[in-house]
């Protein structure tokens, strides 16, 4: 994954893997940084040492809603 440090960082929780890679396609082509997570749980982990601008999630998911 490509990030660019100058723009905001979107979190993408997610479990359908086509979905998730078309979400983060189209947002880095218009500039954003991407992060994928494909369940709750992983989402949480990220988040404990990082931060996201923006957050676009699934609502059923496996793992943890």
């Amino acid at each position: 994954m490509k990030q660019n440090n100058n723009h905001e960082t979107i979190l993408i929780i997610e479990d359908d893997f086509a979905l998730n890679d078309a979400f983060c396609l189209i947002l880095q082509h218009v500039g954003y940084n991407t992060v994928s997570a494909h369940n709750g749980r992983d989402a949480l982990e990220y988040l404990k040492e990082n931060k996201a601008d923006l957050i676009l999630l699934d609502i059923l998911m496996p793992v943890m809603d």
